[in-house]
C-alpha cells in the first residue's frame, strides 16, 4: 500500500514538473491573420527549432481564427532565440511573448490594476472602479494623477 502511494506521488510530481517546464517553452503568438493555419504557423517557427505543439485558437461556433495561437518548443534555448526578433506571418506583424498559465495571467492582471481584480476600470459605467471620493476603498482619481 505504501509503495503504491509513493509511486502515485512520484507520477504526479513528474507530471507537474513536465507541465511547469512546458510553460517556459511555450510562446503566445498574437496578431495572426485569419488565413494563418497551424501548418503555416508551424512552418514559420520550425526555422528556430523543434516544435512540440502548434495551435491556433478558434471561435468555437464559427471555427474562425481568433487571431492568436501558441507554439511550444522542445527547449528554452529555442524560445530565447525566437524572442528580440520581429515576426511577420502571412503579411501581418505578429506579437510574440512568453505564454502565461491561467493563474499567472490573473496575477499579472491583478498587479497591473493595483486592485487585485480586473485590469482597468471595468466595474460599472460612470463608476471609476475603486477610486473616487467616499469609496472607502482607494484614493481619489485626482490624488492618483497628482502622484
Amino acid at each position: 500500500m505504501e509503495s503504491e502511494i509513493e509511486q502515485s506521488f512520484q507520477t504526479v510530481t513528474s507530471w507537474r514538473k513536465k507541465k511547469e517546464q512546458e510553460q517556459f517553452r511555450k510562446l503566445f503568438i498574437g496578431g495572426l491573420s485569419s488565413e494563418t493555419t497551424e501548418e503555416s504557423l508551424r512552418n514559420y517557427y520550425k526555422q528556430w527549432g523543434k516544435l512540440i505543439s502548434c495551435e491556433i485558437i478558434r471561435d468555437p461556433a464559427s471555427k474562425r481564427s481568433r487571431g492568436f495561437g501558441f507554439v511550444t518548443f522542445s527547449s528554452m534555448a529555442e524560445v530565447d532565440i525566437v524572442l528580440q526578433k520581429n515576426h511577420t506571418i502571412n503579411g501581418h506583424h505578429a506579437e510574440v511573448r512568453k505564454a502565461f498559465s491561467q493563474p499567472k495571467m490573473q496575477q499579472v492582471q491583478a498587479s497591473r490594476s493595483g486592485r487585485g481584480g480586473k485590469a482597468g476600470f471595468e466595474d460599472y459605467p460612470g463608476d471609476y472602479g475603486n477610486v473616487g471620493p467616499g469609496s472607502g476603498r482607494g484614493s481619489s482619481l485626482e490624488d492618483d494623477l497628482m502622484d
